[in-house]
């Protein structure tokens, strides 16, 4: 009959867990209060101003318009999104960035209206949106195609302001843009409050098994002594010197020893990349928080290595740690492209027209990196989150041993 015994999780170990979880949980809740309470001040506070095509601001401002030209210049990265020529009753032009599918949607009567012998005068169309100062290259597509669409030279460099003005209406862009930071929130307080249910749980767990353990110890002192003081009473126990006899030592310890058994090698392998990926998620998080993640290599290397003994029901040995470093530079990597590309998206929705999806970021974060200057910081990064992994991997595996 085999008696398997497990370890008991050092008590250190549970209340860094605990405190881990206490920290997200914390961190999360405040991150969501603050959030409300700004979203609720400036719900109560936000007033749409009319669009002036003169000024900057970053109040929220609305135009009517009667006319809406085709699409002069799009925007692919990430929605589809297009640049537009509206113009009100008395004919005053403005530039106005919005969804494509918009135009379908809601303005396909003053689309028609634009370009077809419609007489019926449709409703004012109406849009939202914050003033974006027009680039030079948005500039260039709205001189050619607005000489086009009243087929005459009227718009150059010298007038074009008094035409269209200085900035378009960018629609896409969203007025929380905090929306990614309460998304991060409401992940560190689900991830806390498993790392605390996962604390209790090892805990209880904890004193169970001390307590078992005990009474083990306790009951293999009794039948240490019930056999010894048997042995010693009985004329008829076999002679160690005898052919075919025991000892007393290994009548006693006799079926006590057993041989660990190992488990699947790929079942351990596998195991070992989900747990390391604690360490890429925690690296994500902490990056959104607006620091360095490196000490979060600790977390994937010890992540790995649990999961390959524990779940995989492997013996940690070189192999194991090699591989613990080796998993963790993978997914730290992976976790460290996660969090570029979201830094990246938030930059070019608040910086560049329309609003860029995450994916389609992730995707060409190669040369954006490029791009941008960033691959030396970038590889930095990782770079200090892989020599944590490795000091972690390897002291643990030296403990092992």
């Amino acid at each position: 009959m085999e008696n398997t015994q497990k370890k008991v999780m050092p008590l250190w170990q549970c209340g860094l867990i605990v405190a881990v979880g206490v920290i997200l949980m914390l961190v999360g809740i405040l991150s969501i209060s603050k959030y409300c309470l700004e979203a609720a001040e400036a719900k109560e506070n936000m007033e749409v101003q009319w669009f002036d095509v003169y000024s900057s601001s970053d109040e929220l401002q609305g135009v009517e318009f009667l006319l809406i030209s085709d699409a002069f210049a799009e925007y692919t990265y990430g929605t589809a999104q297009g640049f537009y020529f509206v113009f009100d009753e008395e004919m005053c032009g403005y530039i106005v960035c919005m969804e494509q599918d918009r135009i379908a949607e809601e303005f396909q009567a003053n689309y028609d209206y634009t370009y077809t012998d419609m007489e019926t005068v449709p409703e004012l169309g109406y849009v939202e949106g914050y003033a974006v100062e027009i680039d030079e290259e948005i500039r260039e597509y709205a001189m050619e195609s607005f000489n086009l669409l009243v087929d005459e030279e009227v718009i150059d460099e010298t007038n074009f302001e008094d035409y269209l003005g200085a900035y378009y209406l960018d629609t896409t862009i969203e007025p929380a843009a905090e929306n990614n930071n309460v998304s991060t929130a409401v992940v560190m307080i689900i991830v806390g409050v498993i790392l605390l249910v996962v604390a209790i749980v090892k805990m209880k767990n904890r004193d169970k098994l001390i307590k078992e353990q005990e009474q083990r110890e306790r009951e293999e002192r009794e039948r240490i002594l019930n056999q010894a003081s048997y042995d010693a009473n009985n004329p008829y126990m076999s002679d160690p010197e005898m052919p075919g006899g025991t000892t007393n030592t290994e009548t006693v310890y006799s079926g006590t020893m057993e041989v660990e058994k190992q488990g699947n090698i790929i079942v351990a392998l596998i195991a070992s990349a989900i747990c390391a990926c604690a360490g890429a998620v925690l690296w994500v998080l902490i990056y959104r928080l607006g620091y360095i993640a490196g000490i979060t290599g600790c977390v994937a290397a010890v992540g790995a290595l649990f999961g390959y003994e524990k779940i995989g029901k492997r013996q940690v040995g070189g192999g194991a740690v090699v591989w613990s470093v080796f998993i963790s530079l993978v997914v730290l990597l992976l976790g460290n492209a996660v969090a570029y590309a979201w830094e990246f998206t938030d930059v070019m929705s608040a910086g560049s027209p329309g609003r860029a999806e995450f994916f389609v970021v992730l995707k060409q974060l190669p040369s954006i990196l490029k791009e941008y200057d960033c691959i030396g910081s970038f590889f930095g990064d990782w770079g200090m989150g892989v020599f944590f992994a490795a000091i972690s991997g390897f002291s643990i595996g030296n403990r092992k041993k």
